[in-house]
């Protein structure tokens, strides 16, 4: 390509009539069009996560032709990969001086898998900006995670190239096998999701023992049963024709059997909805292994009834990623909607979530984070005096550290801001915590520990991800450095 944009004579010729001095604003109006295409083409192609040679596609270049016979394809294979290059290295610099800029960060760690067999690992980077109280989100890495490559060694190694291991105390992680962060001096925290996961599969267990797996199983395998033939697929479509919601008569993608309640909670509502369709055509067939029995329509009864109550409530909590001093009340309000049925799912249920906010609460940065958030303050403290002693000894020992013109804060200096604090009315729920501490110059004395503490979030991806039916699993063709960078850009373009 020579880099010029071919345009009709009569355009140019009009504009030179107008102006013959601007000529050259002409090249540099063509020449700003075409990059602009090339950029919009590029973004495309990240977005969906295409292969970079989909700019050579003949259909491609038949399309834009048809829009625009005037302009060809704004660049090839070989131009898109210097481009995206050049754009991640600009943004990369840009995310690396903002995190310069931070006082403190949390990383997250997102595992997920790539046609199944592959494993990657996404990792971002929180921080709340120390003049507007604004919480900002870094995609950093996505790397491949190869054998022999723990986790562990891979968050060490992306602190550390990013100048943030200093910076850190947290990592949240929807991993289970992340034994060696600790030694780093970092402090793990469960996604919030596996909490619940855990919690809702303890319980059925508990209650059904292996009776619960089985009827996942079988459900899984009616889907299967059903979809798997055109035939069936096509009868069991003609009985529902005219007689439900049009997204009810489609087939879900395949559920994977990975123990992830909304997972769940949308297999057992799509077989509910189905039931009588699935009996005639079971009946039909005289599949008896696949029948749903009385006694598996008790078990999806109860659990659909109490997976919608969890679903209900996360969906209050709202979408992207969620603070960590929410998870308390969370929990703790939960555990009210569940004592409210005495089924004996949630009566279980009500056990184990007992069980977690005892745990939870003797944690430091949950206990810490949520005193901290003002619209709950000691709302949820078990020991609020001892609680509160614990704060001051905290507070004492952030000012210590950290910015280097960041004061100590003598005990009863520190005990009096505490108090004041706490004096101050409690935020609506559906305020913004870090509002607040922008807002409050008499507390800036406590402005250091609460950025530290309310920085942390719940979750290692967004809420509505983590909590979504649709996990990441794809089918993707990409050479791994380009993956990085597209979900890089993704991630950052949108940051200010």
């Amino acid at each position: 390509m020579d880099g010029k944009v071919s345009r009709p004579d009569h355009v140019i010729t009009s504009m030179e009539m107008a102006n013959t001095s601007h000529g050259g604003s002409v090249k540099k109006e063509a020449h700003d069009d075409q990059m602009d295409a090339r950029t919009e083409l590029l973004k495309m192609v990240m977005k969906n996560l295409h292969p970079l040679h989909l700019v050579d596609n003949a259909a491609l270049k038949a399309l834009v032709k048809a829009l625009n016979p005037g302009d060809p394809v704004p660049c090839d294979s070989s131009e898109a990969q210097t481009q995206l290059r050049n754009m991640y290295e600009i943004k990369r610099s840009e995310v690396k001086n903002a995190l310069g800029s931070a006082e403190s960060v949390v990383l997250t760690v997102e595992k997920w898998n790539l046609q199944s067999s592959e494993t990657y690992l996404t990792l971002r980077c929180h921080c709340i900006d120390t003049k507007t109280w604004a919480r900002k989100c870094f995609v950093l890495e996505t790397t491949r995670l190869v054998e022999g490559h723990s986790a562990d060694s891979v968050v060490a190694e992306a602190a550390s190239r990013w100048g943030i291991e200093t910076k850190m105390s947290v990592v949240v992680s929807n991993m289970a096998d992340m034994k060696d962060i600790s030694l780093k001096k970092w402090h793990e925290i469960p996604c919030f999701d596996h909490i619940l996961d855990a919690t809702f599969e303890s319980a059925a267990h508990s209650v059904w023992g292996d009776k619960w797996h089985r009827l996942l199983k079988k459900c899984t395998n009616i889907v299967d049963f059903i979809s798997g033939s055109q035939e069936r697929a096509q009868k069991f479509k003609e009985q529902w024709s005219g007689r439900c919601r049009p997204k009810l008569v489609e087939f879900p993608q395949r559920w994977f059997m990975d123990k992830k309640w909304p997972v769940t909670l949308s297999m057992l509502e799509w077989i509910l909805d189905h039931k009588t369709g699935i009996d005639k055509l079971l009946l039909d067939e005289t599949n008896s292994e696949l029948w749903i029995t009385p006694v598996d329509m008790t078990m999806i009864e109860d659990a659909l009834s109490t997976l919608t109550l969890f679903r209900n409530s996360v969906q209050e909590l709202g979408k992207g990623f969620r603070p960590l001093s929410e998870i308390i009340p969370f929990l703790v309000e939960m555990h009210e909607k569940i004592t409210e049925d005495s089924s004996v799912l949630k009566v279980e249920l009500a056990k184990k979530c007992e069980k977690h906010i005892l745990n939870i609460k003797q944690s430091k940065w949950l206990k810490f984070s949520t005193i901290l958030d003002p619209r709950f303050q000691l709302s949820f403290a078990d020991q609020p005096e001892s609680t509160k002693a614990e704060m001051v000894v905290e507070l004492m020992k952030i000012g210590t550290v950290g910015s280097a013109t960041r004061a100590s804060v003598p005990q009863p200096e520190g005990r009096s801001v505490l108090e004041r604090y706490l004096e101050q009315e409690p935020l609506q729920r559906d305020k913004n915590p870090l509002e607040f501490w922008r807002d409050q110059k008499n507390l800036s004395g406590m402005a250091p520990m609460a950025q530290k503490y309310l920085t942390v979030v719940s979750t290692a991806l967004p809420l509505d991800r983590a909590f979504g039916p649709e996990l990441y699993k794809r089918q993707i063709m990409l050479e791994p450095g380009d993956l990085h960078m597209m979900l890089f850009l993704q991630g950052n373009l949108t940051q200010p």
